[in-house]
């Protein structure tokens, strides 16, 4: 146990000093959960497997790779973005020995499932000056896709009060409370937004502008994804996984086609990516 304490109270130190800026972003309750989630971390490398550990190791270093690679975008566009959940993951991926497992958790419930990246988000906000992102959770993609430029609205089922164990810490966007099955439908009947981040003005959104903008969804549950088959607008952009309930649950419908696939940073054994799609037929 020592050494399972002295090897997180040293990850720690470094991660505050490499990326001092993540540290300020939180609040003294949330620090304290990352110090227990690295912890976690070290604790669960000392149980698991060589072969697991060896796993964790090539994912570190081909990450390592991807990032020096600058896959992920410029480094100064990261800077200017204070993306912190994305500066995290690149200091967590030069500490060696930790297992991944128990951080991620932490950063998904603080910042979201997937690891935004500039490449991504800029190119996001360039071709789409309007956003509607259904099932927005604690609105973090759409907190930086608002301050490259984006008009986003952010939806999502769930209150605080109801995602009290997944939005812990609070939103980093107004999220309005509605069903991603009715947004579509007339009334709007949009409630305010609620959010711990800096507030924005909000305003109530009749469907039919709602149509006019990107439908956006992050691990969105569901295939297909809630609202969508009510949706008439041009363009979806996923965030997630090639999978059944991903690109697959998408790709059922047969209305739509992919347009483009971007890679984000990912975690072990999860295969994030940003796909983009257009409505067959278009142009």
């Amino acid at each position: 146990m020592r050494r399972v304490a002295a090897q997180s109270k040293d990850a720690f130190r470094f991660i505050h000093r490499q990326v001092p800026h993540v540290i300020a972003a939180l609040k003294p309750r949330e620090i304290g959960h990352l110090q227990k989630a690295l912890q976690a971390s070290a604790h669960f490398a000392q149980l698991q497997s060589s072969q697991a550990a060896d796993h964790h190791e090539r994912w570190r270093l081909e990450q390592r790779e991807r990032a020096s690679r600058g896959d992920w975008g410029a480094e100064d566009g990261e800077k200017r973005l204070m993306n912190v959940y994305h500066d995290l993951f690149v200091a967590f991926l030069e500490l060696p020995g930790l297992h991944p497992s128990p951080l991620r958790g932490f950063c998904a419930e603080k910042f979201s499932f997937s690891v935004p990246s500039w490449a991504a988000l800029s190119r996001l906000s360039a071709r789409f000056l309007s956003i509607v992102e259904v099932g927005a959770g604690t609105g973090y993609w759409s907190s930086l896709l608002r301050s490259l430029g984006s008009d986003v609205i952010a939806v999502d089922a769930c209150t605080e009060a109801e995602h009290r164990w997944t939005i812990q810490y609070g939103r980093w966007h107004p999220v309005r409370h509605k069903q991603g099955s009715q947004l579509f439908s007339k009334p709007a009947g949009l409630l305010p937004a609620t959010a711990t981040a800096a507030p924005v003005a909000v305003r109530e959104s009749e469907p039919n502008e709602l149509h006019s903008r990107a439908l956006l969804y992050c691990w969105p549950r569901g295939s297909p994804p809630p609202g969508l088959d009510g949706y008439r607008g041009q363009h979806v952009v996923l965030v997630g996984c090639d999978d059944a309930e991903g690109v697959g649950g998408i790709m059922a419908t047969g209305e739509w086609e992919v347009e483009e696939r971007m890679s984000l940073p990912q975690w072990p054994d999860i295969g994030d990516g940003v796909w983009t799609f257009k409505r067959k037929g278009t142009g």
